[in-house]
């Protein structure tokens, strides 16, 4: 079962915050690699996943067949190798606590996932500012066991980089970069906040 609607605000969340926070076009990407992108929703209440978009039933089924696992967010580039589906397909979650999407809480999430598919396709980060030294203060803040789960430099570059362009853009409520990054990283995986400089 789809949810269109749902469907079509979290493609125009992506795409909005793809550009305005990375200067990418999302969709050219992911069509230029001939791959379709999947949203995949996390029901944690009820233990199960929702197709969002509509994808194809039976591979739908498969990523139902690994089981149900609970989180806030993620993104998986050429998720097709790793599940057996069967067509090029990118895929990404996003707990149903954050439909609402709103720029407080689902939006800094939204970025960090973002984050992650920039650095899964091995695109390179623009670096300016105070970009590297935010980037290294996202690493240290984080748990040991949650930097070895995709969570390298050049995903915190990534990171760092949108999280200064949103706040010097005025286009977050957060009132620094540091606390934009702190609603980006859930607490669960942060050791304490995260100490970031300012962007300019």
């Amino acid at each position: 079962m789809a949810y269109p609607d749902l469907c079509a605000k979290l493609r125009k969340a992506l795409a909005r915050y793809a550009r305005v926070a990375f200067g990418k076009d999302l969709d050219a990407i992911i069509q230029a690699r001939g791959h379709e992108l999947a949203l995949i929703g996390i029901d944690s209440k009820n233990k199960r996943y929702l197709d969002i978009c509509g994808m194809n039933p039976s591979d739908f089924k498969i990523i139902e067949s690994k089981g149900f696992f609970d989180n806030d967010a993620g993104f998986r580039v050429s998720a097709h190798k790793l599940l057996g589906l069967s067509k090029p397909t990118d895929v990404f979650l996003l707990n149903a606590d954050y439909f609402k999407v709103d720029e407080m809480r689902a939006v800094p999430l939204i970025v960090h996932e973002l984050a992650h598919f920039f650095d899964q396709i091995a695109e390179e980060p623009t670096i300016e500012a105070n970009d590297d030294e935010n980037a290294e203060a996202i690493l240290k803040s984080l748990r040991p066991e949650v930097l070895v789960r995709e969570h390298t430099k050049r995903w915190a570059l990534h990171l760092a980089h949108a999280a200064r362009v949103l706040q010097v853009k005025n286009l977050t409520p957060h009132s620094t970069i540091g606390k934009f990054l702190d609603a980006a990283i859930p607490s669960y995986d942060r050791d304490g906040p995260v100490r970031a400089r300012k962007g300019w």
